[in-house]
């Protein structure tokens, strides 16, 4: 008897599932006041709603500990400056974008992200292509997303009107791992990832970019001042 429960239960179980696969699943899209499959409901998504899922996994591991904070870099493109007052230079229109979790060490990654600063998008892309380094490629890809979406969703007039402002790369997090050898002796393995950053400014490029960058002297000028600014907390 208990037998033939179990399968009366089954055979009902699998005539409920093929059910629910036949009759179509509608939703209504607030948008265009009209039903969509759910199957379509993918295609719709815009890239507003897939950054914003995987934002919130970065965010679940931020909380954990397992990777450094560093999502807000995208949050500088929702920002509103007030007009310009009358005499003052003209803001550029500019994009942030990053790529997360890029499989490569931070250090070989750096060379290429330096390069390009200061390059129009054209020239920076180009150069990218014959560089020897895998990182150059991925900085490629990223490039091309930030165009992208500096053309969809920030109002860009054209696509090779724009020049890169700022372009480096940063440690993510390692993944240790151990890796055998002969006669029973084991091995470290670290799994690099690294977090990289870009951002495109509407405009040509100015000539004398690398000229007005920051230098090392003027870093270590601007270090001892902040040293000699300290004072001693509660004193008079």
């Amino acid at each position: 008897m208990f037998n033939n429960l179990i399968k009366s239960l089954n055979f009902l179980s699998h005539n409920i599932y093929h059910i629910n696969r036949s009759i179509p699943t509608v939703l209504f899209h607030t948008n265009s006041a009209s039903f969509v499959n759910k199957q379509d409901k993918s295609l719709e998504e815009d890239d507003f709603d897939l950054q914003r899922k995987e934002s919130a996994k970065i965010k679940n591991l931020e909380r954990l500990g397992s990777i450094k904070s560093h999502i807000s870099w995208p949050q500088y493109n929702r920002i509103i400056y007030p007009p310009t007052e009358d005499g003052k230079p003209i803001r550029n229109p500019f994009v942030h974008h990053m790529r997360h979790f890029v499989k490569y060490p931070a250090k070989k990654m750096w060379y290429p992200a330096l390069m390009i600063r200061g390059m129009s998008i054209d020239e920076a892309i180009k150069q990218l292509s014959f560089h020897r380094l895998k990182g150059a490629h991925i900085i490629k890809e990223v490039l091309l997303e930030a165009q992208d979406l500096a053309l969809k969703q920030h109002n860009f007039e054209f696509k090779s009107n724009m020049w890169i402002s700022y372009s480096t790369a940063v440690d993510s997090f390692r993944v240790k791992g151990v890796r055998k050898h002969r006669a029973m002796r084991l091995g470290m393995v670290e799994y690099k990832y690294c977090t990289y950053y870009v951002r495109l400014e509407e405009g040509a490029p100015p000539p004398n970019y690398h000229l007005e960058a920051e230098t090392y002297e003027a870093r270590a000028k601007e270090y001892i001042e902040k040293l000699r600014k300290r004072s001693i907390y509660l004193s008079i």
